[in-house]
């Protein structure tokens, strides 16, 4: 889950509501992958999405 190739393809596969993708591609992350592979899944989701014209600023949580 850590190939942009596949990112990509998502957000190809519904260009038009790239936001809705992202956010997707986001939870699946945090809900299937472990804590260390995370952050560079989100990254690399993050780089993408800005392709698209979704900006994602900042996914972490506050304390």
């Amino acid at each position: 889950m850590l190939d942009e190739h596949h990112y990509r393809q998502k957000f190809e596969q519904d260009k038009d509501h790239a936001f809705p993708v992202a956010v997707q591609l986001i939870q699946g992350v945090v809900t299937n992958l472990p804590l260390e592979k995370q952050a560079r899944a989100v990254a690399i989701i993050k780089k993408v999405a800005e392709g698209y014209g979704v900006e994602i600023n900042d996914c972490s949580e506050k304390e």
